[in-house]
């Protein structure tokens, strides 16, 4: 399974519920600005929903402006640019798996 089909499980304590709060207190918090917002609060909110967000993408097939009209903090760079790290390791990773794949069948080793 690649990157593009990566649905993590959730995390015991959330559910439908939870998530839908989840949102709305990340909503709130994207409407303050300076020293008010609470980002240990919005990073926390965002790693509980991950799972919620990768099914919405990946299940719902929910469009990025869909998604980033829902999850706000999402269209800011400094989230953009953490996305973009995440799918280089993803390719990086494919790309290492599928030159291993290529060696090992062109080697014959054999235990003795």
């Amino acid at each position: 399974m690649g990157p593009c089909k990566y649905l993590p499980e959730p995390t015991a304590s959330e559910d439908e519920t939870s998530n839908n709060m989840h949102v709305q207190a990340l909503k709130r918090e994207f409407r303050k600005t300076g020293p008010d917002v609470d980002m240990f609060s919005v990073d926390q909110k965002l790693a509980l929903t991950f799972s919620y967000r990768r099914k919405l993408v990946v299940n719902e097939k929910m469009s990025v402006a869909d998604l980033t009209e829902k999850f706000p903090r999402l269209k800011l760079r400094c989230e953009v640019n953490c996305f973009s790290q995440i799918m280089w390791f993803f390719k990086m990773a494919n790309c290492l798996a599928q030159k291993c794949n290529y060696i090992n069948s062109k080697l014959s080793i054999t235990d003795t």
